[in-house]
């Protein structure tokens, strides 16, 4: 018998994967009873599980997600921002802490046009601008100054060109 489980004491219960006593609290329950394996040890052979089967585990959050619409809608509306900047400390590499002084080094607008960032606007809501060759992060900008960017590839003599453009046919806004 292990020699853990000889000293459980009353009203402890071992875990059969990794023999510790613990309290029955520690266990997921199970109709009356409690689990076998202790939640820390549960938890752990999910997430193996889970990260040995990825292809199931997409299939039944599509699934979910397609059965449950309003909640998702709802969820990523009212969420918007947590799950953007989750997903830019993804894609980026930033913290929220980086994110932040950005913004706060940019008063919270658009670092080329100065419009106000809006998290409900889809036009104006902060979008992470980033050198495509390097991946280096450079700024905030609104979404049309991230489109201009992305439609011209990034290309200066493009860039000078529609300003030379702008200038010579008279726009509302070089005058």
């Amino acid at each position: 018998m292990n020699e853990l489980h000889l000293f459980a004491g009353a009203g402890m219960k071992s875990c059969s994967k990794c023999g510790t006593p613990k309290p029955p609290e520690a266990f997921y329950r199970r109709g009356t009873g409690r689990q076998n394996q202790c939640i820390e040890c549960s938890k752990a052979a999910a997430k193996d599980w889970y990260a040995a089967n990825p292809e199931y585990r997409r299939t039944k959050a599509r699934a979910w997600r397609e059965a449950n619409p309003d909640y998702v809608r709802e969820y990523r509306k009212t969420n918007r921002r947590d799950i953007y900047l989750t997903e830019s400390a993804r894609k980026y590499g930033i913290t929220r802490e980086q994110y932040a002084q950005m913004l706060e080094r940019q008063s919270e607008k658009c670092a080329t046009c100065l419009l106000p960032f809006d998290w409900d606007d889809k036009q104006t809501k902060p979008h992470i601008d980033h050198c495509h060759t390097t991946g280096k992060v450079r700024g905030l900008l609104c979404n049309a100054c991230n489109s201009v960017l992305g439609i011209t590839n990034e290309n200066i003599e493009t860039l000078s060109n529609l300003i030379e453009y702008l200038k010579c046919h008279g726009s509302s806004a070089a005058q």
